[in-house]
């Protein structure tokens, strides 16, 4: 699967090279087979690169702040690899991945105030309640540190509407 939010169904694939690929439904395939090397290039690209700019979603949470993950504790989830700080927090993830997921799917949360789905720095966080929020750069930043609660409220009140347009996550 080239990393689709929805699971494979396992009538829907293909044979390449000695390996099989997955799709959610026959319309995800009829975009692989418009270009399958592209396709497969887009997926190795995208598995190659680490969610959050590498950091752990799991301590990251726990401490409040950016915590590097450790490429041996990796893992890929909905399209991304996510790289965890040590065997535990990967654990913990793959028990309940909803628990450490950003926010909105991962787009900026000031964005999202203002109607818009910026995608977010992974290395750019706030935890507020036991939840993470993703920032765009040091503007949302600093944007979002005035009035946390005020932006969050916005941005709940905003989502619902931004939701039903996201196709992929911005970057998790």
């Amino acid at each position: 699967s080239y990393g689709n939010r929805l699971p494979s169904d396992s009538t829907v694939f293909d044979v390449r090279d000695g390996r099989l690929y997955l799709f959610s439904s026959a319309r995800a395939k009829l975009s692989y087979d418009a270009r399958p090397q592209l396709y497969i290039d887009q997926a190795t690209q995208r598995f190659a690169s680490a969610a959050f700019s590498g950091n752990c979603l799991v301590a990251s949470r726990r401490e409040g702040k950016p915590i590097p993950g450790n490429p041996r504790f990796s893992t890929p989830f909905r399209g991304w690899m996510h790289r965890f700080s040590d065997e535990a927090a990967l654990a913990a993830f793959l028990t309940n991945p909803g628990l450490f997921l950003p926010q909105y799917e991962s787009f900026c949360v000031v964005g999202i105030t203002h109607h818009k789905r910026y995608p977010a720095d992974g290395s750019r966080l706030r935890v507020v309640d036991g939840k993470t929020y993703l920032l765009f750069d040091d503007g949302a930043a600093k944007e979002f540190d005035a009035d946390p609660a005020g932006a969050i409220k916005q941005a709940d009140a905003n989502w619902p509407a931004l939701k039903v347009q996201t196709d992929q996550p911005g970057n998790p």
